[in-house]
């Protein structure tokens, strides 16, 4: 098949026509890849700010069809449609049975470049290739861990149904997972691309009733509405933790960061209460 190949850091993605593909294996899903998102954590492979082994496909947010499965997966079969989720996790390890499957420590050894076996299901000129996050959904195909598959309805359309793969989850999962939103909450979010969207969203659904957009884009702000904003600072007019906390007069009961800059760490701290919770989403960079 032909595939866009990441060959050394800083360099154009080349395409190459000679991929080959392996039948899944034990717990693993050929999925034909329908849609994939572009993310940040794309660009951060790409430019070694997360340094995985290359050669590699990149891709970790999208959906597509069950192909072909291997022995003993039971979850999903041939013709169902599935968002990709890049947090395998192996269900065998310390994290995996304590709770916290988000942190599983093969998928985040071997299954960041490769299956949670270590190996890999691609192979070009003769040599593996690696999948990030156990998927590689830039590819037309992807064989990746049952875990990794999440069925969803059919009339969902696919383009949409990838974001849900690492944007939406990032996001929502913050608001819903992570933090502590309680009904009635202050909620500011710093930050309102795709990811800081979705903590708006999340911070809606969580019942947060004053949801303050932070951003330096009036474009993004307006969006921000869309998903459940009440308010909005503009951070390129003024000083946007004054603005932010004289809002209710004592500071955002949670504030996410979803930027990833030390600025503004310091001014998600600055703009919870006292007593508040700051939740850090963005990649420090």
């Amino acid at each position: 098949m032909k595939a866009p190949v990441l060959t050394a850091y800083d360099t154009p993605l080349e395409v190459r026509d000679d991929v080959e593909i392996a039948p899944p294996g034990p717990g693993e899903v050929k999925v034909k890849v329908v849609a994939s998102g572009v993310c940040h954590s794309d660009l951060s492979v790409l430019n070694g700010t997360i340094p995985l082994p290359t050669p590699i496909v990149l891709g970790h947010e999208g959906a597509g069809i069950v192909e072909e499965v291997g022995d003993g997966v039971t979850s999903v079969a041939p013709g169902d449609h599935v968002v990709l989720s890049f947090v395998p996790a192996c269900g065998e390890c310390y994290t995996c049975q304590h709770g916290q499957a988000y942190l599983c420590e093969k998928a985040a050894v071997q299954g960041a470049a490769g299956l949670l076996d270590g190996t890999t299901r691609l192979t070009s000129q003769g040599a593996p290739l690696h999948q990030m996050a156990c998927l590689g959904t830039y590819a037309p195909w992807a064989i990746v861990p049952e875990i990794s598959t999440v069925k969803i309805p059919d009339d969902v359309p696919l383009d949409v149904a990838a974001l849900i793969g690492c944007g939406v989850l990032t996001g929502v999962g913050a608001a819903l997972n992570t933090a502590s939103i309680q009904p009635g909450d202050t909620v500011a979010v710093i930050g309102c691309g795709g990811v800081g969207l979705n903590v708006i969203q999340g911070a809606k659904i969580a019942g947060a009733t004053t949801i303050i957009a932070i951003d330096m884009l009036e474009s993004k702000l307006e969006m921000a509405k869309e998903f459940g904003a009440t308010h909005t600072v503009n951070a390129s007019e003024g000083d946007p933790v004054a603005a932010a906390t004289a809002i209710n007069g004592r500071g955002a009961d949670v504030a996410f960061e979803v930027i990833g800059l030390g600025t503004t760490m310091e001014q998600a701290i600055d703009t919870a209460r006292n007593g508040g919770e700051v939740v850090l989403v963005g990649v420090p960079r």
